[in-house]
């Protein structure tokens, strides 16, 4: 099993890269192998229309190579913090570079982070109905996280909350489970 996780956070500090650092350390652990596309550091273009349909004829390398990355991932883990009450533009960038059922058949999971726990659901609330738009599978579990979920240790930050990684466990479980259904499936 492959998971793809999109990071759409800009951010030189990301609470959002942390937490999906984290999920992808979990996740290797349980022996998944994933690929992990940050988008502050292999950035897309604007979406172009009049390639929607025909990526493989993109300029842009970084969009082939995401839309490949796309095509041969299993499952998804779509990450983002919370931008004006919903998930971030580089991230809605990235999945209109995506044609049509691109996500067909396979599980997603959202994650997020904001300032305060009411908020934090809004981008995985936001992306639920996108990834429904491109035939893909939410799982019923999200997780947001706050600024009271890190820790600094040194220069860095670190994800600390037992309960949230314990909410991590569970996503991941669900994602394995339903990607496993889904893949008997066809």
């Amino acid at each position: 099993m492959q998971v793809l996780i999109i990071s759409g956070s800009l951010g030189k500090r990301s609470c959002t890269r942390i937490l999906l650092t984290y999920i992808n350390e979990v996740l290797q652990s349980k022996n998944v192998d994933t690929i992990f596309w940050d988008l502050s550091k292999r950035a897309l273009p604007m979406a172009i229309p009049e390639f929607h349909t025909r990526q493989e004829k993109h300029p842009n390398e970084n969009v082939r190579k995401f839309v490949n990355d796309v095509k041969s991932a299993d499952a998804f883990i779509l990450g983002s913090p919370l931008y004006h009450d919903s998930y971030s533009g580089v991230l809605k960038n990235a999945l209109d570079t995506l044609p049509n059922e691109a996500l067909l058949h396979k599980a997603v999971g959202l994650v997020s982070h904001s300032s305060n726990v009411r908020s934090c659901v809004a981008p995985c609330n936001q992306l639920r109905p996108v990834v429904r738009s491109l035939a893909g599978y939410a799982v019923h579990l999200q997780v947001g996280t706050t600024d009271a979920d890190y820790i600094q240790v040194g220069d860095n930050l670190m994800l600390s909350n037992p309960k949230v990684k314990e909410r991590i466990e569970m996503l991941i479980d669900e994602i394995i489970s339903m990607t496993s259904s889904l893949k008997s499936m066809n």
